[in-house]
């Protein structure tokens, strides 16, 4: 689990991120999985993960079962718009399909990069690299 302001390093957090769906997101396949309101509770602290393709996430992630999660399943040419604070995740994909999308973030152009948080990145980043 992760908020994508994590990587974009922006303050003030105004930024969105556009998911559309290539292929379709499934329960199967990993379809992508959003914690509804999660936003409101900030920037939350992250670490370096073990998860391919997600170099940070949560520090203390929210157990799924305690939540509200709802999940993204798409049809091709489907989109989701989410904050980059929204709290997300999604599932190895297990199956034999493909769940190919294409991201587009969006930033503010009041919101700048944040040293602070940039600094937080490069030393999950770092983690990674000495294991």
């Amino acid at each position: 689990m992760y908020q994508d302001n994590a990587y974009f390093c922006r303050t003030p957090a105004d930024a969105l991120t556009v998911w559309i769906a290539i292929d379709p997101a499934t329960e199967d396949n990993g379809a992508v999985r959003y914690i509804p309101g999660s936003h409101k509770q900030g920037m939350l602290p992250h670490e370096a993960s073990d998860v391919i393709g997600n170099s940070i996430g949560l520090a203390i992630p929210p157990a799924p079962a305690s939540t509200n999660e709802t999940s993204g399943s798409l049809d091709p040419g489907d989109a989701l718009i989410h904050h980059c604070q929204v709290i997300h995740r999604s599932e190895p994909n297990n199956s034999s399909h493909a769940r190919c999308a294409f991201l587009m973030p969006f930033f503010g152009a009041h919101t700048p990069e944040d040293p602070k948080l940039i600094a937080g990145y490069r030393n999950a980043r770092t983690v990674l690299e000495q294991k």
